[in-house]
This record gives C-alpha cells, structure tokens and sequence, in this order.
C-alpha cells in the first residue's frame, strides 16, 4: 500500500508537466518532456521567446 501524500504528490505531477509546457508555449518559449528517466516529470526548455 502506498502512502496517500505521495500518491497524491504523483498526481499533481502528472497534471502540472502538460500545464507548464502549455504555459510556457504561449509565451513563446519552445519547451518538450525530458525523457529522462530519473526526472519523469521534468520539463526540458530549448529556446526562449522569439
């Protein structure tokens, strides 16, 4: 059984990566998923707005 904080912790997580990069989009930044293993919900930026 897991602990109810960090199941809910995973849970915002999950819903607050596509949120940021959505954000992130509308200001003009180009930003994707890193696919890094060790971060699963990390954003990775590639460029600033233009």
């Amino acid at each position: 059984m897991s602990d109810p904080v960090i199941k809910a912790a995973g849970h915002v997580h999950e819903r607050m990566a596509p949120a940021i990069l959505c954000m992130l989009e509308a200001l003009g930044y180009v930003a994707e998923e890193s696919n890094d293993d060790y971060r699963p919900f990390a954003i990775k930026v590639l460029s600033g707005p233009s």
